[in-house]
C-alpha cells in the first residue's frame, strides 16, 4: 500500500510540472475517457534507438530533430496489442516521419521495423498511410483516397489517429478516414516516433494517449477434426491434435474445408519444397455461370506466386522471395472483398475488390516433398466485431435440440384442445419430405428434398438423390407400412401430383410423367411432358415453382408462378395468368385460391383471377392476392433464437419466441370432414422457423374473405398456435386434407431449414455452435385428428368404386372425395352423363359444382345445363356456371340473365359483367355492360369487370355511357373506373406505346370526349386526363404522334389556376405533334445502353420474386419498386440497398413497410 502511495505522489508532480511547462494560458489537456497519457512532460518509459537524431522533452511536446545516420525512433519500453492511439503532430520544418506501431526490434542490428503511420509532407501527401517499415514497404498507400490527402496541414497540429484490433488496422488524419486494412504479421509490438535520415525536419508529438481495447472477431472452432475436411472419394486423410495429413489426392484433388470462410484469418504452416503446396481461399463454384472463384497462393521452398481466378477475370502476380525453408507459415486474410495471401513475411497477393464471393472454402493441395506432408499450424479467427453487448438472441436461456424419436416428438407436442396428433410415418420410411400427393387407393406419394443443405452451406445441394416415395398403410392402422422409391436420382424434386395420366414430378428444370400401366408399378418410363421451376440457376430453392394442386377447374396450379397446366390428349396445356405465392397453395371449397409467402400467412383471391387479367391489364385489380392477414404474429412455445436475423430488433419477442412468420408455407384450407363442423373451411399454415402450425377461421362478407387467427391458452406463454413444439427440430414446411377426413402434416424433421442463398452468418455459427448441422435424412408426416370427430376408419379405395359410386362421391362432406371422385369421373365412360346433369339442380351445392364442372372437363357441359344451374338462384352455383359456360351463351342468352340476375349477389353481377365482355362487340351488349355497372357502381369488383369487359373498346364504351348520363354525380365511385377507362383506350387506340410512326387518327376522339365533359361533369375529364398521365409512364414509352395540336391542349380560357391546368399539362406527356414545344425529344438507346439495359433484364425476376413482375409491389410482402424514392433517388442508394440489404421501417409511396430484404450481393 505504501509503494502505491508513493508511486501516485510521484505521478501527481509530474503530471503538475507537465502542466506548468504547458505555456501560458494553455489549458491542461485532459485525455478522453478510457485514454491514458504515454508521454506526460518526461522521457521516463520511452528510449532511443537506430541514428543518431535526437529527441527532447519539450513542454507539453516532444520534439524530433534530425541528425547524421539511420532512421532514428523514440520507442516505448511498454508494448502493446489491441488499442486506439491518438497524438497530435506538427512540422516545425518540413521532413519526413511517422509513428511505428506494434514495431518489432532485430536482435542482431536492433533496427525498427513494423507498422508504421505515414507522416508525409511531401505533395504527395499520403499522410495517414500504412508503410511496412524495413520490412515490405506500402501496404496501404493513399493513392485513391483523395479525401484523406487533403486534410493534411502542413503549417498546423494534426491529429493522428490509429486503431488496431486484431487483424484490422486503421488509421485518420484530422478525422478523415485514410487507412482499413487487415495484416496479421504483428499482434503487439511499441510504439515509436520516428524522424526520417535526411538532413531536414523538425517535428513535434503531443498529446501521445492510448486506450485499450478488446480484440476484433472471435477465435474459430478447431479444425483439428476429421468432420472439418472434405477430400475425394479414393483420398485418404488423417487428423491428428497438430497436424493433418491427407495421400491419394491425385493430380487434380482438393483437401477443403467442410465450412465456409466470410471474414476470417486462416494460418497455416504447409511443406515446402520444389513442388508446390497450393492453397486457396474464398473458393466457389457457381452454378449459374458454370465459373469457378478464388485466390491462391502457391507455396515453394523459396518463393511465392499469387493468382486470383473468376470467370471473368485471372490476374498472376508477380512472385515474392524469401530464404529457403523446408516449411513455409501462410496467412490468409479476407474481409469483404479484399484478400491478403501472406507466406512468411512477404506479401504474395494483396488485393482488394476481388470480385470474389464473400464466403468461400479453404482449399490445400499439399506438396509432395518427401516424409514430411503434414499440413500444420493450422487455425481461424473470425474478422467480424463481437466487442460490443451481447445481442438479445445470445442472452436466451436457449434449450439444446436433440434429435428426438418419433414417440419423444410426441411428448414434445402442444396441439389444441380437443385435437390430437399422431404418427403416419417416420425415417427410414420417408426423409426430408417436403410435398406430397394422395392417390385413389389410399397410397401416400412423398417428394423427398434429400439434397437441401447438406450442410450448414449447402455444399453437394446440386446432387441427383432427391426421390419420390409411395407409402403404403398395408394393414389399415393408420401407420404406413412400406415405402418404395417410386421414382429416384433426382436433383431438388419439388411436386408431385396424381393425374389420371399417371403421376406427375416437378424436378426443375422438368416436368416428368410418370404413366403406371398398372396401379402398383413403379417409375420406369418418365418423359418429360414440359418445363417446371424453369428459371432453376436463377432463384434458389425457396423462390421456385412448385404446388401442382388440383383446382375445381380440373387445371393444376402452382405456387411461385403463374402458370396453371392440364394434359390433354397426352400433352401438357399451359396458360399464363396470375402469379401467386411462395411455397404452397389451396383452394376453399368453392374454388378460391389461397397462398402466401414465408412472412405472410394467408392470401387469397376473392375470385378466379385469370377471368380478369386474361387479355392485357385492366387499370384496377382488386381482391387478388389480398393478404388478410395484416401483421403475421407468431405463438410459438419455445425461444427461437435460430431463426435468420435474430439480431435484428422484433424479429424477437421480449420472451424470446418468434414475433412474426418468417417461414411460412405449404398453406392448407381444411376441406375434411373429420373435424367438427365449425372448423370446416379453417385454414392451417406450417411455420418451420418457429415450429408451430397456425389456425385461422375464414368468414365472407359479401365477396371479401376475412381470416382471424385462432389462438389457444399456454400455461407457460399465455397464447399459443394451434400446433406448436418445443423441439426446434420440428418443421413442417406442408400440409394436407387426407382420404380420411383427417389433417396431414410434413415435418421435415431437421436443425437447418434456411437456406444458403440468405443464411446469415450469425445463424450459421449458432447452427455450428448448437450441433444443429447434422444428422440428415430424417422426417415425419403427423396426422391431426379432433376427439369429437369420427374414429379412425380404413382410407377409402376410390380406384374400385364404380361409375355411381364415384358420382356419390361428389356430394360427400369430405372435400378429397369429392375432388378425386372428380378426377377420376373425367375418364369415365358416358354413362355417367345423367346422374352428373341431375346434380346440377340438385340439393348440395358443392356436388352441383363438381358436378358442373366435371361436365365441363369431360365434353359434355350444354348450354341448358347452364341456363337451369343459374335458374337455382344458389350464389356459388350460378358464379360457376357462368365460368364453366361462358363459351357456350349467346349475347342474347347474357342479356336476359343481366335483367334476371339484376338483384343477385355482387360475385354474381361481377361473373356476368366478365361473361358479357365476349360480346362487348355489340352496342346492345355494351349498354347492359353499363346498366350493370352503374346498379353496382359502388363495387370496386363489379367497376374492374367492366373495365376488362370492354377491353380494346374503350373508346365506344365511353362516348355510349357518358352519353347516357348515369354517372353524373357519381365522382366518388365513378372516377377510378374512368381512369382505368381512359388509361385502356389510350393503350387500345395506340397499340405500342414505343412507337414512334404516326398515332392513330381516333385518339382526337378521345380527347374531344375527354374535353367536353365540363362543368359539374369536369372530374370526368380530370379522371380521363389521369389515364393518359398513366400510360405515359409505361417503359420505353414514346408520346403518340398527332398531326395538329389538339383543341384540348390548345385551349386559352383554361388559366393556370384551374386545376384542369396542371392536369392537362401531365396528361400532354402522352402525346406530341409537329411545333410541339414541350415534345420531349426521345431518343433511340445506344448499344452501351441497350447492353446496360439487358443486364438490369437479367436481375429482374430476382427482383419480381417480391416485388412484383410489374415492380408495383406484393402486398404484405414488399413495396413497390415502381416511382419509389430509394429507386428513383441517387444510384448509390440503390446500390447500398441491394448489396447490403435493408430493413424497415420505410415509407414507400406512402405505405409504411416494416420487413427485411437480405443482401443480394451473390448476384
Amino acid at each position: 500500500m505504501k509503494k502505491i502511495a508513493i508511486a501516485l505522489t510521484i505521478l501527481a508532480v509530474a503530471v503538475l510540472l507537465y502542466s506548468l511547462d504547458r505555456g501560458p494560458g494553455e489549458p491542461a489537456f485532459e485525455p478522453e475517457e478510457g485514454y491514458t497519457l504515454l508521454y506526460s512532460g518526461t522521457l521516463d518509459g520511452w528510449r532511443k534507438i537506430g541514428g543518431d537524431s535526437t529527441f527532447e522533452a519539450d513542454g507539453s511536446d516532444i520534439v524530433g530533430r534530425h541528425g547524421p545516420g539511420d532512421n532514428t525512433f523514440l520507442r516505448t519500453e511498454q508494448t502493446f496489442g489491441n488499442f486506439s492511439l491518438k497524438m497530435q503532430m506538427r512540422w516545425d520544418e518540413p521532413g519526413n516521419s511517422g509513428v511505428l506501431f506494434r514495431a518489432q526490434q532485430r536482435g542482431g542490428d536492433g533496427r525498427a521495423y513494423g507498422y508504421q503511420y505515414e507522416l508525409d509532407h511531401s505533395e504527395r501527401a499520403w499522410s495517414g498511410g500504412i508503410y511496412d517499415e524495413a520490412r515490405r514497404g506500402w501496404i496501404a498507400n493513399l493513392e485513391n483516397n483523395q479525401a484523406a490527402r487533403e486534410a493534411i496541414r502542413l503549417d498546423d497540429w494534426n491529429d493522428v489517429e490509429i486503431e488496431a484490433r486484431g487483424a484490422v488496422l486503421k488509421t485518420w488524419i484530422n478525422g478523415v478516414p485514410a487507412a482499413d486494412i487487415v495484416d496479421a504479421l504483428d499482434a503487439e509490438g511499441f510504439i515509436a516516433l520516428q524522424v526520417h535520415s535526411g538532413d531536414v525536419g523538425v517535428m513535434r508529438w503531443r498529446h501521445i494517449r492510448i486506450k485499450e481495447l478488446p480484440g476484433f472477431g472471435e477465435q474459430g472452432d478447431s479444425l483439428y477434426s476429421p468432420d472439418e475436411w472434405r477430400v475425394p472419394e479414393g483420398a485418404e486423410l488423417a487428423v491428428t491434435d497438430n497436424a493433418v495429413t491427407v495421400t491419394g489426392l491425385g493430380e487434380d484433388g482438393w483437401l477443403s474445408t467442410r465450412r465456409r470462410f466470410s471474414d476470417a484469418m486462416l494460418t497455416l504452416n504447409v511443406p515446402a519444397c520444389d513442388e508446390p503446396t497450393i492453397v486457396q481461399v474464398r473458393h466457389r463454384l457457381d452454378s449459374a455461370d458454370n465459373g469457378e472463384y478464388f485466390a491462391e497462393v502457391k507455396v515453394y521452398a523459396n518463393r511465392a506466386e499469387g493468382r486470383l481466378k473468376t470467370p471473368d477475370t485471372e490476374i498472376t502476380l508477380e512472385p515474392v522471395k524469401f530464404f529457403k525453408s523446408e516449411r513455409q507459415r501462410v496467412i490468409a486474410l479476407a474481409r469483404g472483398k479484399d484478400v491478403v495471401l501472406s507466406v512468411g513475411a512477404k506479401d504474395a497477393m494483396r488485393l482488394v475488390n476481388t470480385g470474389l464471393y464473400e464466403r468461400g472454402q479453404l482449399r490445400v493441395r499439399p506438396a509432395n516433398c518427401g516424409d514430411d506432408s503434414e499440413i500444420r499450424g493450422i487455425d481461424w479467427t473470425s474478422l467480424k466485431d463481437t466487442s460490443g453487448e451481447p445481442l438479445f438472441y445470445q442472452t436466451l436461456d436457449t434449450p439444446p435440440a436433440p434429435v428426438l424419436t418419433p414417440a419423444e416428438a410426441l411428448e414434445s407436442f402442444r396441439i389444441a384442445p380437443g385435437f390430437e396428433i399422431e404418427l403416419v410415418a417416420a425415417e427410414p420410411l420417408v426423409e426430408d419430405p417436403v410435398a406430397m400427393a394422395w392417390d385413389e387407393y389410399g397410397r401416400l406419394y412423398v417428394v423427398e428434398l434429400r439434397g437441401y443443405m447438406p450442410d450448414a452451406y449447402g455444399s453437394g445441394s446440386e446432387e441427383p438423390v432427391g426421390q419420390v416415395v409411395r407409402l403404403t398403410d398395408t394393414d389399415g392402422d393408420g401407420r404406413m407400412d412400406d415405402s418404395e422409391v417410386f421414382l429416384g436420382g433426382l436433383v431438388n424434386p419439388r411436386a408431385v401430383a396424381v393425374v389420371n395420366e399417371g403421376i406427375l414430378i416437378g424436378e426443375p428444370p422438368n416436368l416428368w410423367l410418370c404413366e403406371l400401366p398398372t396401379p402398383d408399378a413403379l417409375c420406369t418410363n418418365k418423359r418429360s411432358i414440359g418445363g417446371y421451376a424453369t428459371d432453376v440457376g436463377a432463384a434458389n430453392v425457396e423462390h421456385m415453382e412448385n404446388g401442382l394442386r388440383q383446382g375445381l377447374d380440373n387445371w393444376l396450379y402452382n405456387s411461385k408462378s403463374a402458370r396453371r397446366l392440364r394434359i390433354a390428349d397426352g400433352k401438357l396445356e399451359e396458360h399464363t395468368g396470375l402469379y401467386r405465392g411462395q411455397w404452397g397453395i389451396t383452394h376453399d371449397d368453392v374454388g378460391r385460391w389461397l397462398y402466401n409467402h414465408n412472412s405472410t400467412w394467408v392470401q387469397a383471391d376473392f375470385f378466379q383471377g385469370e377471368d380478369l387479367i386474361d387479355g392485357g391489364p385492366v387499370g384496377i385489380l382488386k381482391g387478388l392476392g389480398v393478404t388478410l392477414t395484416r401483421t403475421p404474429e407468431v405463438f410459438t412455445v419455445r425461444v427461437n433464437p435460430g431463426v435468420n436475423r435474430a439480431y435484428l430488433d422484433k424479429t424477437l419477442r421480449e420472451d424470446g419466441r418468434l414475433n412474426t412468420a418468417t417461414g411460412a408455407s405449404g398453406i392448407v384450407s381444411y376441406r375434411g370432414d373429420q373435424f367438427p363442423a365449425r372448423y370446416r373451411g379453417d385454414v392451417f399454415v406450417p411455420e418451420s422457423a418457429g415450429n408451430v402450425v397456425a389456425q385461422f377461421d375464414m368468414a365472407q362478407d359479401g365477396i371479401e374473405l376475412t381470416a382471424t387467427q385462432r389462438l389457444y391458452d399456454d400455461p407457460d406463454w399465455g397464447k399459443r398456435d394451434f400446433l406448436g413444439s418445443t423441439d426446434e427440430r420440428f418443421r413442417p414446411v406442408d400440409a394436407m386434407n387426407g382420404p380420411d377426413g383427417a389433417l396431414y402434416i410434413i415435418d421435415m424433421y431437421r436443425g437447418i431449414i434456411q437456406d444458403d442463398h440468405f443464411l446469415t452468418d450469425e445463424l450459421r455459427e449458432q447452427i455450428f455452435q448448437r450441433g444443429l448441422e447434422s444428422p440428415i435424412g430424417l422426417g415425419r408426416i403427423w396426422r391431426v385428428r379432433h376427439g369429437e370427430g369420427a374414429p379412425r376408419t380404413a382410407v377409402p379405395n376410390l380406384g374400385a368404386a364404380s361409375d355411381s359410386d364415384l358420382v356419390g362421391y361428389l356430394s360427400s362432406d369430405n372435400g378429397w372425395e369429392r375432388e378425386t371422385a372428380q378426377r377420376l369421373l373425367l375418364a369415365r365412360g358416358p354413362a355417367v352423363r345423367a346422374a352428373l346433369t341431375a346434380l346440377l339442380t340438385g340439393e348440395q351445392s358443392l356436388a352441383a359444382l363438381h358436378a358442373l364442372w366435371t361436365l365441363e372437363g369431360r365434353g359434355e357441359l350444354t348450354r341448358e345445363n347452364i341456363l337451369a344451374t343459374v335458374a337455382t338462384n344458389d350464389a356459388q352455383r350460378q358464379l360457376h356456371a357462368l365460368r364453366a359456360g361462358r363459351d357456350l351463351l349467346s349475347a342474347a342468352d347474357l342479356r336476359t340473365l343481366a335483367e334476371r340476375l339484376a338483384a343477385a349477389p355482387e360475385a354474381v353481377r361481377m361473373q356476368l359483367v366478365l361473361a358479357m365482355g365476349d360480346f362487348a362487340a355489340d352496342s346492345a351488349v355494351r349498354a347492359d355492360i353499363a346498366a350493370v355497372t352503374t346498379a353496382g357502381l359502388e363495387s370496386v369488383y363489379v367497376r374492374q369487370a367492366a373495365v376488362r369487359a370492354v377491353r380494346g373498346l374503350e373508346l365506344e364504351f365511353l362516348s355510349e355511357y357518358l352519353a347516357t348520363e348515369q354517372l353524373d354525380g357519381q365522382r366518388k365511385n365513378g372516377r377510378g373506373l374512368l381512369v382505368a377507362l381512359g388509361r385502356n383506350a389510350y393503350d387500345a387506340l395506340r397499340g405500342d406505346v414505343t412507337s414512334t410512326e404516326p398515332a392513330n387518327p381516333r385518339l382526337n376522339e378521345l380527347l374531344a370526349l375527354t374535353g367536353s365533359r365540363t362543368g359539374s361533369n369536369v372530374w370526368q375529364q380530370l379522371a380521363l386526363l389521369r389515364g393518359f398521365q398513366n400510360a405515359a409512364r409505361t417503359e420505353a414509352f414514346a408520346a403518340a404522334r398527332l398531326e395538329a395540336p389538339p383543341p384540348i391542349f390548345n385551349d386559352a380560357t383554361v388559366s393556370e389556376q384551374d386545376k384542369l391546368w396542371d392536369a392537362r399539362l401531365a396528361a400532354r406527356r402522352a402525346f406530341t405533334w409537329p411545333g410541339d414545344e414541350l415534345a420531349m425529344g426521345l431518343t433511340p438507346l445506344s448499344p452501351e445502353q441497350l447492353q446496360l439495359k439487358a443486364l438490369g433484364e437479367a436481375f429482374y425476376p430476382q427482383c419480381a420474386a417480391c416485388h412484383g413482375v410489374d415492380g408495383a409491389g406484393i402486398d404484405g410482402l414488399a413495396p413497390a419498386l415502381a416511382g419509389a424514392s430509394w429507386v428513383t433517388g441517387p444510384p448509390e442508394w440503390l446500390g447500398r440497398i441491394i448489396l447490403q440489404g435493408m430493413s424497415g421501417p420505410v415509407k414507400v409511396n406512402g405505405q409504411t413497410f416494416d420487413g427485411v430484404m437480405p443482401p443480394h450481393g451473390h448476384l
